[in-house]
């Protein structure tokens, strides 16, 4: 008898203790599930830093979103890594509206495959930041003039061409402020840095192409204080001198920098 008792006793305890570790099993499991959500919804969430979404655009092969907390973020769509923006021959054309989305944007974030900032994108905000992805090879035609609060960036590595009045009467004025134009860049619109707050200029460019509007004007038309520009050599030396005008004459000194 006392026998069989032992029996069940060890046979109750090893149930029991079968019981408690497939317990634990599953509720580990289950805290791992909602650590892993809780994870995956905070990657989604740190896209916007954490802040909610007010609308989002397809343009070309791109979205545009515009976040609570300031931030447009333009995404690749293109499912390849080659996502370029529609371009707009005018603001007005625009499927987004600066003054009807209830909030004022300072950040513009630019992600990784998005190669193309559409002409006229973003000119109707007053932005104070931008981040970009060095895939960005192109900033189309008068995307940022007038946001006098805008912090200096630095340019992408792969940019290739900077359109018209893009950084027209930008920036703070700053004797101290320098712009490093990368080497893939050969291509600068028509009055691209107009009045713009920029002092020192530094073109890595062996060839430059200065774009022009019906034969008049230059990217540094009108500059209202003295402007160094370094250059690679005398060939881009000259393209710039060649598309100077009256007004920037004893203002803008350009030299070739030795290597």
């Amino acid at each position: 008898m006392e026998k069989k008792k032992i029996i069940l006793i060890v046979i109750l305890v090893v149930s029991l203790g079968i019981a408690i570790g497939f317990f634990l099993t599953s509720n580990k499991k289950t805290n791992n599930n909602v650590n892993d959500n809780n994870s995956n919804s905070n990657s989604k969430d740190n896209t916007s830093n954490n802040s909610e979404l007010i609308s989002s655009y397809e343009s070309g092969t791109t979205i545009v979103s515009f976040y609570k907390n300031g931030n447009i973020v333009v995404s690749d769509n293109s499912g390849n890594g080659t996502g370029k923006m529609e371009n707009y021959g005018e603001v007005s054309l625009n499927p987004w509206n600066a003054f009807t989305l209830g909030v004022s944007m300072k950040k513009l974030i630019i992600e990784k495959g998005v190669l193309n900032l559409g002409d006229n994108a973003f000119n109707s905000f007053n932005l104070e930041k931008i981040e970009w992805s060095d895939d960005l090879e192109r900033i189309g035609d008068a995307n940022f003039p007038r946001m006098y609060n805008l912090e200096l960036p630095t340019l992408p590595a792969n940019l290739k061409e900077i359109g018209k009045t893009v950084f027209a009467q930008d920036f703070k004025d700053d004797v101290n402020n320098t712009l490093v134009i990368p080497k893939n860049c050969t291509v600068i619109g028509n009055g691209t840095f107009y009045n713009t707050g920029i002092h020192h200029f530094i073109i890595e460019a062996e060839t430059l192409t200065v774009g022009k509007e019906n034969e008049s004007g230059t990217f540094w038309i009108g500059c209202k204080h003295d402007i160094t520009i370094e250059v690679k050599n005398e060939s881009v030396k000259q393209a710039i001198l060649n598309n100077l005008v009256d007004d920037d004459n004893g203002r803008i000194k350009v030299i070739v920098k030795s290597n």
